[in-house]
């Protein structure tokens, strides 16, 4: 009887715990749609809140603005897009892992970025490829260099910790 009791203690537990989480994501969403306009009026060139608004709602306005808020907004929406990409890389590198306090920078990925960068820098490689008649210009050159290192620093770590046997909660200490 007291077992029945202790799960449906966690079960009401649990579904409060649920519905607290679920307000709290549409209360962040619901703000995040209001910071989107406030985001794209702020520039050097003069947008208003309303304008913004109205751009949105399906309103023409003068080209100059029509333009800088279309740069804003993609701007926004960029970041936006990149921030839930960064948290998502966030919960995957501690879901492989297994340990909350998992992070690029305690594990040593995020200096191996760093050094990627700074190796193709050195070599010469810092977005152009030089030949014996012309130069070619490659911006990804120093993203893919720093994805490489990161990658094998987190190979790297994965292996070293499985040789030596730790486990997920002693891989971050």
């Amino acid at each position: 009887m007291n077992v029945v009791k202790g799960v449906d203690m966690a079960l009401e537990i649990s579904t409060k715990l649920f519905s607290y989480r679920s307000l709290i994501i549409l209360v962040l969403f619901i703000l995040l749609l209001i910071l989107i306009p406030i985001a794209s009026s702020i520039g050097l060139y003069r947008v208003t809140f309303l304008d913004v608004v109205r751009v949105s709602l399906g309103h023409k306005l003068p080209e100059d603005e029509y333009i800088a808020l279309w740069l804003r907004m993609r701007r926004t929406f960029v970041g936006i897009i990149v921030g839930a990409l960064l948290a998502g890389g966030g919960v995957v590198s501690q879901a492989v892992f297994k340990n909350p306090l998992a992070s690029p920078f305690t594990l040593g990925i995020s200096h191996a970025a760093a050094l990627g960068v700074a190796v193709s820098l050195t070599i010469g490689y810092g977005g152009r490829f030089y030949t014996w008649f012309t130069a070619i210009s490659n911006p990804y050159i120093l993203p893919f260099s720093a994805f490489i290192f990161a990658s094998i620093q987190s190979i790297l770590v994965l292996f070293l910790a499985y040789r030596a046997g730790l486990s997920p909660y002693a891989l971050v200490l």
